[in-house]
């Protein structure tokens, strides 16, 4: 079972620079929440040879929340601060893996519920925060679930030590009608890099599932690879993610994702326990969201 990372996010990098207090190592500089619900950080971007104590906002961040300390279960002393929305607040869960805009996916899971709340896509594709759905999140429980038609993912580290009470949904109806469960799979090609088709389903566990395409599973014995250069069109075109190159998948017959930015990274935030800017290891998990997210 392929279970989501709880990474740290970055705090390098961020336009929005305010109150320049005194100056700073970033190497061991502990973010931290100030009075005012601002994060403070260590800005080592606006002038990288004299850093300084600097703020912003989880508005200006990520366009939601305030800084505080998230719910958490399990060994969470890192877990010390994060961008926290209350019920009935927005958030940012799903919402950017399924607006159409793949510049924003870096944001998804950035901005957690308060407590356990869940933070659920709307039909609108923002996300808001509401009573939690699915099962608790706790560390080394299921990092993935299905409630009806609704995804639910916890965000845990990768040593299932520590899991937020608060997880991200969204309804695969949404999606074209789609439902949650196994992606059906009739070679490794419909699971996408990194997964294999095992009885008729992906390794990858639970997802948004799309009905897959025969075409992409000829000539290749099981791993839907074809004869050399087969499927591989002009210009960034393609029948499949295997036709694309590392990073991207296909979308319409185009393959995107591989022109996004990496995000900026600042050493110091890895001790400040703030939860993901992506989910970065749910890969394959999100292989149906992905290929719908468009229809």
């Amino acid at each position: 079972m392929l279970r989501s990372l709880l990474a740290f996010t970055v705090i390098a990098g961020w336009g929005a620079v305010s109150h320049a207090q005194a100056t700073c190592d970033p190497t061991t500089f502990e973010p931290s929440c100030n009075t005012d619900g601002s994060i403070a950080y260590c800005d080592d971007q606006t002038n990288p040879s004299a850093p300084v104590e600097a703020s912003i906002t989880c508005t200006e961040a990520y366009g939601a929340g305030s800084c505080a300390v998230p719910g958490c279960d399990g060994a969470c002393t890192t877990i010390t601060m994060g961008c926290v929305a209350a019920v009935g607040e927005a958030c940012v869960g799903f919402g950017p893996l399924v607006d159409g805009d793949s510049a924003n996916d870096d944001l998804a899971g950035s901005v957690q519920c308060a407590g356990d709340a869940t933070c659920s896509v709307q039909s609108d594709a923002t996300d808001l925060c509401e009573a939690h759905i699915g099962p608790a999140c706790t560390a080394g429980g299921e990092a993935a679930s299905c409630t009806g038609t609704v995804l639910t993912i916890c965000l845990t580290d990768q040593a299932d030590t520590l899991a937020l009470t608060s997880n991200i949904a969204l309804d695969c109806s949404l999606l074209s009608g789609s439902s949650c469960g196994q992606q059906p799979c009739d070679c490794d090609a419909h699971c996408g890099t990194g997964s294999t088709c095992n009885g008729g389903f992906c390794d990858f566990g639970v997802t948004c599932t799309y009905d897959p395409d025969p075409a992409e599973c000829e000539g290749g014995e099981g791993e839907g690879e074809g004869e050399e250069g087969e499927g591989e069109g002009e210009d960034g075109e393609c029948a499949s993610d295997r036709d694309c190159d590392e990073g991207e998948v296909c979308e319409d017959g185009e393959c995107t994702g591989g022109s996004e930015p990496a995000p900026v990274c600042n050493h110091a935030a890895t001790s400040a326990g703030v939860p993901a800017a992506g989910l970065l290891a749910l890969g394959g998990l999100l292989m149906g969201l992905r290929r719908r997210r468009r229809a």
